[in-house]
């Protein structure tokens, strides 16, 4: 099989979503041909062909400008996946030709265990040295979901309480603790530990899988109000600056804090301690490419 004639047939499938985005982005169609260097009756004629092909509308026309419809707004958030998907596979075809050579895509929770991941990809590197890497920051729900759809490799996940029955996992020997974030004119700054009576009344922020983690919500009992709960956050450096603005104190790992300045923030420990397992993820079927296989063995066992 000819590979060009793989890629010419994903790149025409994939133009037509592409200008879709672009339109979208826009909100004009004659800003968005300019962007796209074609004339704005081709745009138009391509948008109305795509509306033709779904037997939907995806843009509410104006004078002026377009707006996305319900199914438009569907269409966006799915094309986007889909060209990233396509972009992976022709990337796969070009680079896995020659194997050991390639991107990896992974996906990381914030952790104590990234710095470890980060040396191993160095080490890896160095032995490979044509492999490169795609680092994607994210959730654990994020990190699973882009595994099921194929958008990454391997992923790091912080804590054990997920339904990893569908994956290949590996469980490192390197933990994680539950703490709080607080600002440096806080109450509680000097602390060496804090324990659920410390935080009783205070304005929480908290993880959006929170209320998913048992044993956050055994520690904190009966003292807990979710009332008390101001925000929540996915990824713990947007949140840093509502703490550092005293807005509320954050329920954090420590291995997500690790990097901040402590003049300004500061991660005090629960107490009791609750620890949590650091665990990679790839998928059961056979990886994409050679070197996936080769990277995973490699993190296993060394």
């Amino acid at each position: 099989m000819k590979y060009d004639k793989i890629f010419l047939v994903i790149t025409m499938e994939n133009r037509v979503l592409k200008y879709f985005l672009v339109v979208a982005e826009q909100e004009n169609i004659t800003k968005a041909a300019k962007i796209l260097h074609i004339s704005q009756p081709a745009l138009s004629k391509q948008i109305k062909e795509l509306e033709d092909e779904l037997n939907t509308t995806l843009f509410i026309r104006n004078n002026k400008s377009v707006v996305l419809t319900q199914d438009g707004y569907y269409l966006k958030e799915k094309a986007k996946e889909v060209i990233e998907l396509s972009d992976n596979i022709i990337k796969s075809f070009k680079e896995g030709i020659e194997a050991y050579s390639g991107t990896i895509a992974i996906g990381m929770c914030e952790s104590n265990a990234s710095n470890w991941l980060s040396n191993k990809l160095y080490e890896f590197n160095n032995i490979y040295p044509k492999v490169k890497f795609e680092i994607y920051s994210a959730n654990a729900n994020e990190v699973k979901e882009k595994i099921d759809k194929g958008l990454i490799d391997i992923g790091l996940l912080v804590g054990t309480s997920f339904d990893l029955t569908k994956y290949n996992s590996y469980t490192l020997n390197i933990k994680d603790n539950w703490g709080i974030l607080v600002s440096y004119n806080h109450r509680l700054y000097n602390n060496k530990s804090v324990t659920k009576n410390d935080i009783k009344n205070e304005k929480l922020i908290i993880s959006q899988r929170f209320f998913n983690l048992n044993d956050i919500k055994s520690w904190l009992g009966k003292s807990f109000n979710e009332d008390n709960v101001i925000a929540t956050y996915n990824l713990i450096q947007n949140a840093s600056y509502l703490v550092l603005n005293n807005i509320g104190i954050a329920f954090a790992i420590d291995g997500s804090t690790s990097l901040y300045d402590t003049n300004k923030l500061k991660w005090i420990p629960l107490f009791p301690k609750i620890s949590l397992a650091n665990v990679l993820i790839w998928k059961k079927t056979n990886q994409k490419l050679l070197v996936v296989d080769k990277l995973i063995d490699y993190l296993c066992n060394n």
